[in-house]
């Protein structure tokens, strides 16, 4: 069994490890997964050491901000999948769907109550940090978590990075080594200790029997108080198993034209990977495994010339240089404002010198004002913003590229640019498979400032922050059939 780093464990509770449970409970709420897992492993490590059988339970809540049958149907086919994976391997698996709001409380109290120990996934993703913060005070044992969904422990990180280009110096001084240094492949490989002993009886009170009914189909999802408006995107299925049939799909297909095709709409070469990695379904240690193995990397071909540098630190291929930067340096740099800066992913979180010109340009003529419902829906007089709020509505993503002009539009289309954050948050939450996510989030604060520098000339509306216009991109982009796909919203269910 590999090493798992101290920086990625976190004490949430130091209380003793208690000998006489009955079990060692992982509680799966980030990374849900089987492989390439820090936080299963360290709940193997004591399983072994204590000689206790692992209880994995991995449950979904209804109740969280913009709830939808979207992304419930999107976790509920992952659990599907471990499911079946695990039904007889020995090792048990608890699976549960909150069937109505609230129903969790007092769930994981009462799982914990008969474990030596608990672990969980230290994660930026949702509110899921304060999630096991709150949960840890009914529980006096040993509560740990620890951070599997990110290259570099978060803990190490000495501070907030303010640019790209210093986090990427940064990583490239630490070498490559440690980047690559991964959680094991297959964890559970040589568990042998059995199933751990529930009581499923004294579960019923969480309605267990309607949780597995959802999960045999037996029970539709839209019976749930969620919002079924916002439908799953059938196109994408969840789990671990299509995460990895997507990696080997672009690694074969775009990887190699990727750095030439991703910001072109009508070609696409992007990974869409980014729902896999939000929901915990890869790893990025995998990703990044996968594609050094395909370009038959070696730690020899770094160029420490290319220090700081977008492409060619690693030796690779164009391509596979320039996808790297936005998993190693882009996502890496969201996890380090998600853990370090409490005003990450709000307006106040937005550089000084941006929210001042932005401000300073509040009583400029707009252009245009749409309301929320408006945008939501598409029904703008733009015909490139509507495809990409089409396309985000019907496949759960924006294309990349686009993803920039559809957020600096609305910037130009509402009274105050506080107003204009708020609205992509919720607009990005409530329809993006990767939404709630430190990465997204990190792409909209850079449509306000941050991350960027101030440009000039200084323009109405915008100020000193970069301006994206519809004649530029239209020039720039190749766009006709990606228009003539996306004329009209689907996805979402009639109103």
């Amino acid at each position: 069994m590999s090493r798992i780093p101290a920086e990625r464990v976190r004490q949430v509770r130091s209380g003793p490890v208690r000998h006489e449970g009955s079990y060692v409970l992982y509680w799966m709420i980030g990374s849900r997964r089987l492989n390439h897992n820090y936080a299963l492993q360290r709940a193997l490590r004591w399983s072994r050491q204590l000689g206790k059988p692992l209880l994995i339970f991995e449950p979904i809540s209804i109740g969280f901000a913009w709830s939808s049958e979207r992304f419930v149907s999107f976790a509920v086919d992952g659990m599907r999948e471990k499911r079946r994976r695990l039904e007889n391997s020995g090792v048990s698996y608890l699976p549960w769907i909150e069937t109505k709001r609230n129903l969790s409380r007092g769930l994981l109290s009462r799982l914990a109550a008969k474990a030596c120990c608990v672990v969980t996934d230290d994660s930026c993703v949702f509110d899921l940090r304060g999630l096991v913060e709150r949960a840890s005070l009914h529980f006096t044992g040993r509560f740990e978590a620890v951070e599997s969904d990110t290259l570099i422990p978060t803990a190490e990180q000495d501070r907030i990075f303010k640019t790209a280009a210093s986090f990427r110096r940064w990583i490239h001084r630490r070498g490559a080594a440690a980047l690559c240094e991964g959680p094991d492949a297959s964890p559970l490989t040589s568990y042998s200790l059995g199933p751990a002993a529930v009581d499923r009886a004294a579960l019923e009170p969480w309605a267990f029997r309607k949780s597995d009914a959802i999960l045999d189909g037996r029970i539709p999802l839209d019976s749930l108080a969620i919002d079924t408006w916002v439908s799953p995107c059938v196109e994408t299925p969840g789990g671990s198993l299509a995460a990895e049939e997507r990696l080997q799909s672009f690694i074969g297909g775009s990887l190699n034209r990727y750095s030439r095709g991703k910001n072109h709409p009508d070609v696409d070469h992007g990974s869409r990977l980014a729902p896999y990695l939000h929901w915990g379904f890869i790893s990025p240690h995998a990703v990044l495994k996968a594609v050094l193995q395909h370009e038959d990397w070696s730690p020899d071909r770094v160029n420490p010339e290319r220090l700081a540098r977008r492409e060619g630190w690693w030796g690779l291929s164009p391509g596979a240089e320039s996808f790297l930067d936005q998993l190693v340096t882009w996502r890496e740099l969201g996890w380090n404002g998600a853990r370090h800066d409490p005003d990450f992913g709000s307006w106040a979180g937005i550089p000084q010198w941006a929210r001042s010109t932005l401000e300073h340009h509040v009583k400029d003529e707009r252009e245009a004002l749409y309301s929320c419902g408006v945008l939501e829906e598409a029904k703008t007089d733009d015909p490139i913003w509507n495809a990409a709020q089409t396309q985000l509505r019907r496949t759960g993503r924006v294309h990349s590229y686009l993803r920039m002009y559809w957020g600096k539009r609305v910037l130009s289309w509402t009274s105050d640019p506080e107003v204009a954050f708020d609205t992509l948050i919720h607009i990005n939450n409530k329809f993006s498979l990767d939404g709630r996510d430190p990465n997204s989030t990190t792409g909209i604060s850079w449509i306000f400032g941050r991350y960027d520098r101030a440009w000039g000339p200084e323009r109405p509306v915008f100020g000193k922050v970069r301006f994206m216009s519809a004649a530029n991109t239209r020039r720039k982009l190749r766009l006709n059939a990606y228009l003539e796909q996306y004329t009209s919203p689907h996805g979402v269910r009639a109103s």
